[in-house]
Protein backbone atom coordinates (compact mmCIF):
# COMPACT_ATOMS: atom_id res chain seq x y z
CA UNK A 1 0.00 0.00 0.00
CA UNK A 2 2.84 2.42 0.82
CA UNK A 3 4.52 1.65 -2.50
CA UNK A 4 1.33 2.49 -4.40
CA UNK A 5 0.97 5.78 -2.50
CA UNK A 6 4.62 6.64 -3.22
CA UNK A 7 4.15 5.94 -6.95
CA UNK A 8 0.99 8.08 -7.08
CA UNK A 9 2.77 10.92 -5.26
CA UNK A 10 5.70 10.76 -7.68
CA UNK A 11 3.38 10.82 -10.70
CA UNK A 12 1.38 13.69 -9.22
CA UNK A 13 4.52 15.77 -8.70
CA UNK A 14 5.63 15.17 -12.30
CA UNK A 15 2.21 16.25 -13.58
CA UNK A 16 2.26 19.42 -11.44
CA UNK A 17 5.70 20.40 -12.72
CA UNK A 18 4.55 19.90 -16.32
CA UNK A 19 1.42 21.96 -15.75
CA UNK A 20 3.41 24.82 -14.27
CA UNK A 21 5.72 24.87 -17.29
CA UNK A 22 2.71 24.91 -19.62
CA UNK A 23 1.16 27.82 -17.68
CA UNK A 24 4.36 29.83 -17.99
CA UNK A 25 4.54 29.23 -21.75
CA UNK A 26 0.88 30.11 -22.10
CA UNK A 27 1.29 33.41 -20.23
CA UNK A 28 4.37 34.28 -22.31
CA UNK A 29 2.52 33.57 -25.56
CA UNK A 30 -0.29 35.79 -24.36
CA UNK A 31 2.17 38.58 -23.52
CA UNK A 32 3.69 38.47 -27.00
CA UNK A 33 0.22 38.44 -28.54
CA UNK A 34 -0.89 41.36 -26.37
CA UNK A 35 2.16 43.40 -27.37
CA UNK A 36 1.46 42.78 -31.05
CA UNK A 37 -2.20 43.72 -30.61
CA UNK A 38 -1.29 46.93 -28.75
CA UNK A 39 1.30 47.71 -31.42
CA UNK A 40 -1.38 47.47 -34.12
CA UNK A 41 -3.66 49.78 -32.10
CA UNK A 42 -0.81 52.28 -31.69
CA UNK A 43 -0.24 52.30 -35.45
CA UNK A 44 -3.96 52.96 -36.04
CA UNK A 45 -3.87 55.76 -33.45
CA UNK A 46 -0.86 57.40 -35.15
CA UNK A 47 -2.55 57.12 -38.54
CA UNK A 48 -5.39 59.32 -37.27
CA UNK A 49 -3.23 61.70 -35.17
CA UNK A 50 -0.65 63.08 -37.61
CA UNK A 51 1.81 60.21 -37.00
CA UNK A 52 2.11 61.02 -33.28
CA UNK A 53 1.70 58.29 -30.65
CA UNK A 54 -0.34 58.69 -27.47
CA UNK A 55 1.24 59.66 -24.15
CA UNK A 56 -0.52 56.73 -22.47
CA UNK A 57 -1.90 53.35 -23.52
CA UNK A 58 -5.16 54.42 -21.87
CA UNK A 59 -5.71 56.71 -24.88
CA UNK A 60 -6.22 53.62 -27.06
CA UNK A 61 -9.46 52.40 -25.51
CA UNK A 62 -12.23 52.17 -26.46
CA UNK A 63 -11.64 53.59 -29.94
CA UNK A 64 -8.64 51.49 -30.99
CA UNK A 65 -8.99 48.56 -28.56
CA UNK A 66 -11.94 47.61 -26.35
CA UNK A 67 -9.56 47.42 -23.37
CA UNK A 68 -5.77 47.53 -23.19
CA UNK A 69 -4.78 44.12 -21.80
CA UNK A 70 -2.63 43.92 -18.65
CA UNK A 71 0.07 41.37 -17.86
CA UNK A 72 -1.68 37.98 -17.42
CA UNK A 73 0.10 37.12 -14.16
CA UNK A 74 0.59 40.40 -12.34
CA UNK A 75 -2.26 42.44 -13.81
CA UNK A 76 0.11 45.39 -14.21
CA UNK A 77 0.27 47.37 -17.44
CA UNK A 78 2.88 46.63 -20.07
CA UNK A 79 5.86 48.96 -20.42
CA UNK A 80 5.13 51.82 -22.81
CA UNK A 81 7.37 54.76 -23.59
CA UNK A 82 7.25 57.53 -26.11
CA UNK A 83 9.99 59.99 -26.88
CA UNK A 84 8.69 63.55 -26.39
CA UNK A 85 11.58 64.77 -28.54
CA UNK A 86 10.42 62.40 -31.31
CA UNK A 87 6.67 61.93 -30.71
CA UNK A 88 6.45 59.70 -33.77
CA UNK A 89 8.34 56.89 -31.96
CA UNK A 90 7.23 54.44 -29.26
CA UNK A 91 8.70 51.57 -27.24
CA UNK A 92 6.40 48.79 -26.02
CA UNK A 93 7.54 45.85 -23.90
CA UNK A 94 6.75 42.93 -21.61
CA UNK A 95 8.77 40.91 -19.13
CA UNK A 96 8.51 37.20 -19.97
CA UNK A 97 8.83 34.36 -17.47
CA UNK A 98 10.72 32.02 -19.82
CA UNK A 99 13.72 33.16 -21.86
CA UNK A 100 13.30 30.33 -24.37
CA UNK A 101 10.51 32.05 -26.33
CA UNK A 102 11.31 32.16 -30.05
CA UNK A 103 9.84 35.68 -30.34
CA UNK A 104 12.86 36.99 -28.42
CA UNK A 105 15.02 36.39 -31.51
CA UNK A 106 13.04 38.97 -33.49
CA UNK A 107 12.36 41.60 -30.86
CA UNK A 108 13.85 45.08 -30.86
CA UNK A 109 16.18 45.04 -27.81
CA UNK A 110 15.92 48.81 -27.46
CA UNK A 111 16.61 50.99 -24.43
CA UNK A 112 14.07 53.71 -23.64
CA UNK A 113 15.59 54.70 -20.30
CA UNK A 114 16.61 58.12 -21.64
CA UNK A 115 13.10 58.95 -22.82
CA UNK A 116 11.05 61.38 -20.77
CA UNK A 117 7.62 59.88 -21.44
CA UNK A 118 6.23 56.65 -20.06
CA UNK A 119 8.03 53.86 -18.26
CA UNK A 120 11.73 52.97 -18.44
CA UNK A 121 12.61 49.76 -20.21
CA UNK A 122 16.00 48.33 -21.13
CA UNK A 123 15.25 45.63 -23.68
CA UNK A 124 18.59 43.85 -23.47
CA UNK A 125 18.63 43.21 -19.73
CA UNK A 126 17.60 40.00 -18.03
CA UNK A 127 15.33 41.78 -15.60
CA UNK A 128 14.42 44.73 -17.82
CA UNK A 129 15.79 47.09 -15.23
CA UNK A 130 19.53 46.46 -15.27
CA UNK A 131 22.24 47.13 -17.82
CA UNK A 132 23.14 43.54 -18.68
CA UNK A 133 23.73 43.38 -22.43
CA UNK A 134 23.47 40.11 -24.34
CA UNK A 135 22.43 38.11 -21.29
CA UNK A 136 21.71 34.49 -22.22
CA UNK A 137 18.69 34.50 -19.93
CA UNK A 138 17.03 37.45 -21.66
CA UNK A 139 13.35 37.64 -20.84
CA UNK A 140 12.49 41.08 -22.22
CA UNK A 141 10.25 41.18 -25.28
CA UNK A 142 10.05 44.65 -26.80
CA UNK A 143 9.07 46.41 -30.00
CA UNK A 144 9.67 49.96 -31.21
CA UNK A 145 8.28 51.77 -34.15
CA UNK A 146 8.97 55.12 -35.74
CA UNK A 147 6.61 56.57 -38.30
CA UNK A 148 8.15 57.95 -41.45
Amino acid sequence: MLVVIAIIAALASIVLVSLNSARIKSRDARRVGDIRQIQAALLMYAEEHSQVYPTSLDDLDPTYMPKVPPDPKTGSPYFYSFDPATPSKFHLAALLEDGAVSALRGDEDDDSSGWAGGSTFKGLSSDCDATVVGDASEKCYDVTYKTQ
